[in-house]
């Protein structure tokens, strides 16, 4: 049965933040810094190799 809410959201896949209150000490604590330092660690190295072949001289 599908949501009559059209404010609702719509999960695509396992990945997607639906919630995010990183302000909220319990949410940051429970769930928010997970999420954050597994984005910070799939960030830097994908910028680090971005802005290296970036700065390669061509």
């Amino acid at each position: 049965m599908q949501s009559t809410n059209p404010a609702a959201p719509v999960r695509t896949s396992s990945a997607d933040v639906i919630d995010w209150r990183p302000e909220d000490d319990t949410f940051w604590e429970s769930t928010g810094k997970k999420i954050a330092y597994r984005n910070l660690w799939i960030s830097v190295p994908a910028l680090l190799c971005g802005f290296a072949v970036w700065g390669l001289p061509t």
